[in-house]
């Protein structure tokens, strides 16, 4: 066998040895270095299959929130030359049709630039778990 086709077959050999071995995990030596290989966690193919929902326009026994939810009535409207923020408070009892009403929320727009605008609205009453661990104590 020539020496080539010899080098050709040991690697040929090795490397059917670590596919083989591989999701174990293993240690060995290639050409005089200790090496070693061990499994590689991956995401499965089924992580791309999400929960089959309907939306509420073709469920017709969905709640149908514009008639059941509040809204909710804008306070404290404060205007700036880029935009303006309010507070929204919720106009009624949570109706909860997407999950947990919150009673205040914070509204923030801003023009960015011509052509783009920025829309935040998240809670008004935001707490760090530092802040709550340092009024717990």
């Amino acid at each position: 066998m020539p020496r080539s086709s010899f080098f050709r077959a040991s690697w040929l050999a090795v490397s059917l040895l670590l596919v083989l071995t591989a999701a174990e995990g293993f240690s060995t030596t290639l050409n005089g270095t200790p090496t070693s290989f061990r499994s590689v966690f991956t995401i499965p193919a089924s992580a791309d299959e999400g929960a089959q929902l309907v939306s509420n326009i073709v469920d017709p026994e969905a709640v149908d929130a514009q008639q059941v939810c509040p809204g909710y009535k804008s306070s404290d409207l404060e205007r700036s030359e880029r935009g303006l923020s309010a507070t929204l408070t919720l106009a009624g009892e949570p109706c909860n049709a997407y999950g947990i009403d919150i009673e205040a929320l914070r509204l923030t727009v801003e023009i960015q630039a011509k052509g783009r605008l920025a829309v935040s609205i998240v809670p008004k009453y935001l707490v760090s778990r530092l802040d709550a661990r340092v009024e717990k104590y």
